[in-house]
């Protein structure tokens, strides 16, 4: 249940007030509840969550560099917003706004 409930505040980017009021719990649980089972969530993250290191860093720049000609990159984060010089020409718009 406290997974779920953090699971939906995360997913909905409600008020907790709101969350609890849907959950039949008070808000200082639902508060309580997103604290507890986040630090467990990020407890793991050196599981999941590494920078490469110096042959895969040279691997990521070539793979990306053969891909979108786009050098220098050793990784991506999904929705993102990263201000760049937009490039000029017939591809300028591919990269608005990535």
């Amino acid at each position: 249940l406290q997974l779920l409930i953090t699971l939906h505040w995360y997913a909905s980017g409600s008020f907790q007030l709101n969350l609890g009021e849907i959950m039949d719990i008070h808000q200082s649980t639902v508060s309580r509840t997103v604290k507890n089972i986040s630090m467990a969530i990020a407890s793991h993250r050196s599981d999941f969550i590494a920078f490469p290191t110096e042959n895969e860093i040279t691997e990521i720049q070539r793979c990306f560099y053969d891909l979108a000609n786009f050098p220098g990159v050793i990784g991506t984060i999904d929705c993102t917003h990263t201000p760049i010089q937009c490039p000029k020409g017939e591809q300028a718009e591919l990269f608005r706004t990535r």
